[in-house]
């Protein structure tokens, strides 16, 4: 699983238009929705790309950028492992969305190198956007979720101890000694003594803004019923990774913030209750979920660190609330790491 990176610049004209996918490009629009590699709408004769660029950027923890026209960072000649790391996750995410693409889930891959990624785009608004109930994005969520476990698709295997090792090091300064310490004794709670099963390619971020419901046409005759909505697609797979599939749900849960009984009444239902035990939430998707509980406030007190941006302060609080819930370590995470959102700056 790679961290995402901070979005950079969005791809020029100069670097696009030499692209064989493109004959004249007529506009290029920045897309700022997310927060990962620069993306853009590109119109080339008369029809809509979306574009997403490895070509800059940089890793959580690096204030490296990189060189278009090199293979090394542009200011340290000696310092490629974090340039490898973003090359490698770049091809993760690439085969992700070859795969997904051919499964009819991602939209069509009409153009990829090693610095672009060229898809159509889809007109239609993010499922986080819809007006849906949570139950009913959480079910649409569920079968995309499904179909990414039976994609064909080669990942490198989830390393939980490595991705918390790196959101440290991104922090690095930042955390005092009884927060590292505290992270560390979670650490060791939720990866270790669970058997593990089967593996299957993992999305690893379904956020409800990475999945898509694209626009119909609104047939006249239906004027009355309003604009309907088309098939959901899923988007963004720099998360990527191949870890059993109680990882995924879990992220799922987590990242949108899904309520324990919204949950357990999708999960009651065939097949979906052997992510159950007894009626509840299995052991290892507890552990799983205490996992994204805690990547996922640490990335957003990572992406505060390297951008000075404060709005995921509440959400990184929510994060370390909800870990709290589930009592694996004694103590509060919220409490000890209120340092970083003042009660006086934001609220919840």
């Amino acid at each position: 699983m790679a961290l995402p990176v901070i979005q950079d610049a969005a791809p020029t004209y100069d670097a696009l238009s030499i692209l064989p996918c493109f004959r004249g490009i007529e506009s290029i629009t920045a897309i700022t929705s997310g927060y990962s590699q620069a993306c853009a709408k590109v119109i080339d004769g008369g029809q809509a790309f979306f574009v997403k660029s490895f070509v800059k950027g940089f890793v959580k923890g690096s204030d490296k950028d990189f060189d278009k026209d090199s293979d090394r960072p542009a200011d340290c000649a000696d310092d490629i492992s974090e340039h490898e790391k973003t090359a490698s996750a770049a091809d993760n995410e690439m085969l992700f969305s070859l795969a997904a693409a051919t499964a009819g889930i991602s939209p069509p891959v009409i153009y990829q190198d090693s610095a672009y990624l060229v898809c159509r785009y889809i007109d239609g608004e993010p499922l986080s956007e819809s007006q849906l109930t949570t139950r009913e994005k959480t079910a649409l969520a569920l079968d995309l979720m499904g179909a990414c476990h039976q994609l064909d698709v080669a990942l490198p295997v989830l390393d939980m101890a490595l991705v918390i090792s790196e959101l440290i090091s991104a922090l690095s300064g930042e955390l005092s000694a009884q927060q590292e310490a505290q992270v560390k004794k979670l650490t060791g709670k939720i990866t270790t003594g669970s058997k593990v099963g089967p593996l299957v390619p993992c999305h690893g971020d379904i956020n409800f803004s990475n999945i898509l419901l694209a626009s119909k046409a609104r047939p006249a005759r239906h004027a009355d019923k309003g604009i309907d909505t088309g098939k959901a697609w899923l988007i963004d797979f720099e998360c990527c990774a191949l870890a059993e599939k109680e990882f995924d749900l879990a992220m799922l849960i987590a990242v949108n913030e899904i309520s324990q009984p919204d949950m357990l009444a999708l999960l009651k239902q065939t097949p979906l209750n052997t992510f159950l035990s007894y009626g509840q939430y299995s052991d290892k998707l507890c552990h799983y979920l205490a996992f994204c509980y805690l990547i996922n406030a640490l990335w957003y007190l990572v992406y505060q660190h390297e951008s000075g941006d404060k709005q995921f302060m509440p959400l990184a609080r929510r994060q370390f609330a909800l870990l709290d819930g589930l009592g694996f370590v004694d103590g509060s995470f919220e409490q000890l790491f209120a340092d970083f959102y003042p009660g006086n700056e934001i609220s919840c």
